[in-house]
């Protein structure tokens, strides 16, 4: 298949991703009651829950109304209780003031606002510590105490602005703690590049093209701006592929691989696929 033939072909592989996606996130809008900033924040907590736990984080952001964040903005400990509260984290008897300032705090929001947390046990087993639901929830707890209004931050001026991100960390507790019950070496544990070019692939890139097609706006080329300036992702997938001639230098060659594979290759239509269909006249 020729270069350009390539090119047209991944990126409309990747805006049939990003429209399949956008069906999602308007479900949750439909949830929400059409409240962008809360679609986000239920957006971002699956993110931050990873491939392991993402499922189990959105039953959290699910758990209480978003308005009460929106109550607790800039009170970063208010937010690491709620969070901690609701995913069942928190321990019932610590010698420890943090933890115990944490339960009462939290005991105090449940009564307040009638909260109940959630039972599906989360999964710590297969994480690098650094991927600790205890540490991705405080993360979020700090991101939105230092931004309460993550959209306007993020896409002002219609740009994806996340250097900012980069300075978000945990509270002091948790520079020396991956757990409530074993202390480490002291670490900032700050969002890292890494992790935040996953955010912006599968949240707020989806996210903004959602947003925009709702107001009858047509981003798809500054949509693949940005995802091009993103590193590729690295997985077995991706390998596999590129060990089949095919290259991949960014995002939007690994996402355009993926959905290539999910929706195409796998099914076998490589008749209903612009891609397949070149490879076999090429034959």
């Amino acid at each position: 298949m020729s270069s350009t033939n390539w090119i047209f072909c991944k990126e409309w592989l990747f805006i049939e991703r990003l429209d399949e996606r956008s069906q999602r996130i308007q479900a949750l809008l439909k949830k929400s009651k059409n409240d962008w900033e809360a679609t986000l924040f239920a957006l971002l907590a699956r993110n931050f829950g990873l491939n392991v736990n993402g499922a189990t984080f959105l039953s959290i952001a699910h758990s209480f109304p978003f308005s009460i964040v929106r109550k607790l903005q800039h009170n970063a400990h208010a937010l690491e209780a709620l969070f901690l509260g609701q995913a069942n984290l928190l321990p019932e008897n610590s010698p420890l003031v943090y933890p115990q300032t944490l339960k009462k705090e939290y005991l105090f929001l449940k009564k307040k606002f009638g909260l109940f947390p959630i039972t599906v046990p989360l999964d710590f087993s297969r994480l690098r510590p650094h991927n600790f639901p205890t540490i991705r929830l405080v993360q979020l707890a700090q991101l939105y105490a230092a931004t309460p209004s993550i959209f306007s931050r993020i896409f002002s001026r219609g740009e994806l602005s996340t250097a900012w991100m980069e300075d978000i960390g945990v509270s002091s507790f948790w520079k020396t703690h991956y757990t409530f019950a074993k202390h480490s070496r002291s670490q900032p544990k700050r969002l890292s590049k890494s992790f935040i070019e996953l955010v912006k692939i599968n949240t707020l890139i989806p996210f903004y093209f959602t947003y925009q097609k709702a107001n009858g706006n047509d981003v798809s080329e500054k949509i693949v701006e940005w995802i091009r300036t993103i590193k590729m992702e690295r997985n077995g997938l991706i390998e596999r592929y590129q060990k089949l001639g095919i290259k991949a230098t960014n995002a939007l060659d690994s996402q355009a691989l993926i959905q290539l594979h999910k929706n195409y290759c796998m099914p076998k239509k490589c008749l209903l696929c612009t891609f397949g269909n070149q490879l076999m006249k090429e034959r």
